[in-house]
């Protein structure tokens, strides 16, 4: 260790003060003749400062280097570590927790029924006469059909506009005509002042007829 307050010598100096040159040297300002015989001396001494110098650059360099590697190999790892564990936390806070409740399925209508807004027809194939054509339709749940805009147009969807069938319309005990859920006849019916005449069905106009022949028809019931 120095002398405590002594400034300490760079290694260039140290090499210096060992080759016997200094800072005044004629080599470093270019003042030596050509025929100064201690030219050749003083150019080697010149020459093994500069490689010693040369030197010392390259092994800071080279600690430099070392130092940057292990910078590199060690704080990526630790950076990607941290990073995936920064996202994890991120992730964990930032998103939510939904709880999602199954609504129900719409009821599908029952085998050979047609949907139709909200709404369940069938048609039979069968001919009957009126009352076992109602017959079956309270069976199901469901009334002769009722003529209005939505069943015109579900007559036509079941291609059905010609054809002669029973609908949810008879005469009551009054005379008039009412639909089965208890309205009256606000249009025209075609009949013939016949007493017997009591059922009505539809064929493009709506006609009064005989109870005892016999039709298709059209059950219909809310979905």
């Amino acid at each position: 260790m120095s002398p405590k307050g002594q400034k300490q010598e760079s290694p260039i100096a140290v090499m210096e003060s060992l080759l016997g040159t200094d800072k005044a040297d004629p080599l470093d300002n270019g003042s030596a003749g050509a025929g100064d015989p201690e030219a050749p001396k003083n150019q080697g001494c010149r020459s093994l400062r500069l490689r010693f110098q040369q030197e010392i650059s390259r092994h800071n360099l080279c600690i430099l280097l070392v130092g940057i590697v292990i910078g590199i190999v060690i704080g990526v790892p630790i950076g990607i570590v941290t990073g995936k564990g920064i996202k994890r936390e991120n992730y964990k806070s930032t998103t939510p927790t939904l709880t999602t409740t199954p609504g129900p399925c719409p009821p599908a209508c029952p085998d050979k029924w047609t949907l139709y807004n909200r709404t369940c027809y069938f048609a039979s194939l069968d001919t009957g006469d009126y009352n076992s054509a109602k017959s079956f339709c309270d069976k199901e749940g469901a009334t002769l059909l009722q003529l209005n805009n939505e069943t015109m147009e579900v007559i036509k969807y079941l291609r059905m506009e010609k054809t002669d069938l029973w609908i949810g319309l008879q005469r009551n005990s009054e005379g008039k005509w009412q639909w089965e859920n208890g309205t009256l006849l606000a249009g025209d019916i075609k009949e013939d002042n016949n007493e017997n005449h009591g059922c009505a069905s539809y064929d493009g106009e709506i006609r009064a007829l005989d109870c005892s022949t016999s039709r298709v028809w059209i059950c219909m019931k809310k979905n």
